[in-house]
């Protein structure tokens, strides 16, 4: 589903990442820990094409993002949903706006789209705040819709930069469930995150970067 080769991103001369090779199989549930200017949120920016790599290869499934083309490379998009840090909400936009706005632009009908909003509102339990502007939400309500947002095109791939981060404990925990839901419908789930909280379980796949490299896998 997801390989890198020898990836490496500077920014100047500054490594942000340095010799990340890994593979994540379709239907993981990974966590990619480690301490603040680990590398971390460079990685998810390479693979949900925010950015592009330095040097080495990134592969998601079966596409080389180094040399995608324009029609495949907006297809690839459609297919990976991305939770930021900062939720990335529009604020003079209503929930329903928000979470309606990736339908929108892959041309879905109005039916098609109330319908599709209505189902992953309920799914995060927040459909009574439909009409309700980010503003208005508490931090934890802002990012569950946020993971609204990220999965109405029924991605194959969700990638959580810091999905915990700024939340309280509760909140954390209703985050984190709602992301084990969505793997256990067969969604490939990457969280980055240096939360200290216990987020992991047993069978989870964690990798440990530091200074941009991974240090244990």
């Amino acid at each position: 589903m997801i390989r890198t080769f020898h990836v490496c991103k500077s920014y100047g001369a500054r490594n942000a990442l340095d010799d990340v090779s890994l593979h994540i199989k379709k239907g993981d549930f990974v966590i990619i820990n480690g301490p603040s200017g680990a590398g971390k949120t460079t990685l998810l920016k390479l693979l949900y094409l925010g950015e592009r790599a330095t040097k080495g290869q990134i592969l998601i499934d079966g596409a080389n993002l180094q040399r995608i083309n324009s029609k495949r490379l907006s297809y690839l998009r459609r297919k990976i949903g991305v939770v930021f840090q900062d939720f990335k909400l529009i604020n003079t936009q209503t929930v329903f706006q928000n979470i309606a706005l990736p339908l929108e632009v892959t041309g879905h009908d109005k039916k098609y789209i109330r319908k599709k909003v209505s189902h992953v509102l309920r799914m995060v339990g927040l459909e009574n705040r439909i009409n309700s502007y980010p503003l208005y939400l508490s931090g934890g309500e802002q990012q569950r819709i946020a993971i609204a947002r990220a999965v109405v095109n029924d991605p194959m791939i969700l990638l959580a930069d810091e999905p915990t981060g700024n939340l309280d404990a509760r909140s954390s925990r209703i985050v984190l469930n709602l992301l084990r839901q969505l793997h256990t419908r067969g969604t490939t789930v990457v969280v980055a995150t240096h939360d200290k909280r216990p987020i992991s379980k047993p069978n989870d796949r964690v990798i440990f970067l530091d200074k941009g490299r991974i240090k244990k896998d």
